[in-house]
C-alpha cells in the first residue's frame, strides 16, 4: 500500500512529466506573466523618424544622391546623366 508523504503531496502536479518538464511549466508561466512588463517599441521603421529629426539630420532628395555618387566616381556621366533625366520626368 502507498502512504502519502510530504514529498509526494507536493509532487501530484507534475507527476509523469518529470523535472524538465516542470521547469518547462514554471518558465512559461512566469514569461505569460513577465512578457508585458517589456517597454513598447515600433517594429520595423517608424515614420517619420523622429530620433533623426531632433539630432538636426537633412533628408537629402535623390537628385543629391545622384550628384554624389556621381562626384565619388560611383557611375558614369552617361549613367548620371539618363538617371537625371528619369528623375526629371513627371
Amino acid at each position: 500500500m502507498h502512504t502519502w508523504t510530504y514529498d509526494t503531496v507536493w509532487a501530484w502536479p507534475f507527476h509523469g512529466i518529470g523535472p524538465l518538464g516542470a521547469l518547462l511549466i514554471v518558465v512559461f508561466l512566469a514569461w505569460l506573466l513577465l512578457r508585458d512588463r517589456r517597454p513598447k517599441e515600433p517594429a520595423g521603421w517608424a515614420w517619420p523618424q523622429p530620433q533623426a529629426q531632433s539630432l538636426g539630420a537633412t533628408v537629402e532628395s535623390a537628385r543629391d544622391i545622384l550628384d554624389k555618387r556621381y562626384a565619388r566616381g560611383e557611375i558614369t556621366k552617361d549613367q548620371y546623366e539618363a538617371m537625371k533625366r528619369d528623375l526629371a520626368a513627371p
